[in-house]
């Protein structure tokens, strides 16, 4: 996990969470309402902390002076009787409080002072977590208001709710309601989303209140989820995803023949009316979020590889994707003409190394809440920050922070706190 401050020095490494089973930590996640922090201990464990908890500690420990700014925006999603509940209904927590490591140089096998913090929630799972994401709700979004009251289960009681979804190697999708983890309540209820698929291998969420998830699956099925609709599953895109071969057919108004992808990465629009999926083969396409799912737009070219994430900027006028082939893209929407590339080789390589040999796949990529950066995590554990809109060349890095493990450990999960003070890694 890496702590992080845009004053002086872009990104600083200050806080590490070295536990003894760290080799599992796969995934991790900021709570959109700005008060958690989650991440997989083990296989089939998650712990969850306050996020002010780590800003003071990485606060403390670079000694920067406090002030209301440096504190994460919180969110009245949660009341003040509820947020002063420290205690977890998992109290489980023997020895988690004591594996945090301030470090006092930039590797993570240096020397570190133990830091204690005490988890506010642990989870035990029913299966290996896989991807997990936080989701804020409001049922003033929620896709079919009419029926909402009658299909709406205790997970989602409240009008504004935070939510924890964990994807499960199972297929299985487990969501629970962030209220009820840190209450003293001995019971605490949750969806299990299943649809008899394949492992999960990512979760995302719509961002406008409407509870609607994407999930993508072991060999390239997507799932679509209402979770104000009791977690109704309302679609299923395999088949949408496909490429026109030809660019001239469809001009023409022949009838093009068809690239059937296999989708490894989703993304929504902030507006939650287009989903973006894109494939193996540096492919994707872009489709109306809602039944019959037209298709809107397409990507054939400008990537070599396989797109391993994208993201949408937070008032949805630009799309990121970044591959395998080093590079991030910046494309605008919703033409999706390429503007930008960055590539993390530091020039644009030959077209061998672009086909995934170059030891540069990016794993993760994230974006700040301020739009002006964003950030990937590569093969080669570096830590890149990027601007968005870049005044020189982008092949330009704008900062770089090395992860140097003694273990040679990959990270491959990224995650920028609301307040964009954070950024934690793993």
């Amino acid at each position: 996990m890496v702590g992080s401050s845009f004053d002086g020095i872009p990104l600083r490494l200050t806080v590490a969470y070295q536990g003894i089973h760290q080799n599992n930590v796969t995934s991790c996640s900021f709570s959109k309402c700005g008060r958690f922090f989650a991440f997989v201990d083990e296989p089939r464990i998650v712990l969850g902390y306050w996020v002010n908890d780590l800003i003071s500690t990485c606060l403390d420990e670079n000694n920067f002076r406090a002030s209301l700014s440096l504190h994460c925006h919180t969110s009245s999603l949660l009341s003040d009787e509820v947020a002063s509940n420290g205690e977890s209904i998992n109290s489980d927590t023997n020895d988690t409080n004591t594996n945090w490591q301030s470090l006092t140089s930039e590797l993570l096998s240096g020397d570190s002072s133990p830091v204690h913090m005490k988890p506010i929630f642990r989870i035990k799972t029913n299966g290996d977590v896989v991807c997990m994401t936080f989701a804020i709700g409001n049922s003033t979004f929620c896709r079919l208001p009419h029926r909402a009251h009658k299909r709406r289960s205790s997970v989602v009681r409240d009008s504004q709710v935070s939510l924890l979804l964990l994807g499960l190697a199972s297929g299985v999708i487990e969501v629970y309601n962030v209220c009820g983890l840190i209450s003293s309540s001995p019971h605490v209820p949750k969806y299990v989303l299943t649809d008899n698929c394949t492992l999960v291998y990512l979760l995302s969420v719509t961002v406008d209140g409407s509870l609607r998830v994407g999930s993508v699956h072991h060999g390239g099925e997507v799932r679509l989820w209402d979770l104000w609709d009791d977690g109704n599953m309302y679609g299923k895109l395999r088949h949408k995803f496909t490429i026109p071969t030809s660019c001239t057919a469809t001009t023409n108004n022949q009838s093009p023949g068809e690239i059937q992808g296999e989708a490894c990465t989703f993304a929504w629009h902030p507006h939650g009316k287009h989903i973006f999926l894109a494939g193996e083969r540096g492919h994707a396409v872009v489709l109306e979020a809602e039944s019959p799912f037209s298709r809107i737009a397409y990507i054939r070219s400008g990537h070599y590889h396989r797109i391993s994430v994208a993201n949408y900027s937070k008032d949805g006028s630009l799309l990121i994707t970044a591959s395998y082939d080093s590079c991030c893209a910046v494309w605008s929407v919703p033409e999706y003409q390429c503007l930008h590339r960055f590539w993390h080789m530091g020039r644009e390589p030959s077209i061998p190394l672009r086909g995934g040999s170059n030891g540069h796949h990016i794993y993760g990529l994230v974006i700040s809440p301020d739009d002006f950066y964003f950030v990937t995590i590569c093969e080669d554990r570096c830590i890149r920050l990027w601007p968005l809109a870049p005044v020189n060349s982008p092949l330009k890095i704008y900062f770089e922070l090395a992860l140097q493990s003694h273990s040679g450990l990959k990270f491959r999960s990224l995650a920028f706190s609301s307040c964009g003070r954070l950024i934690a890694v793993t």
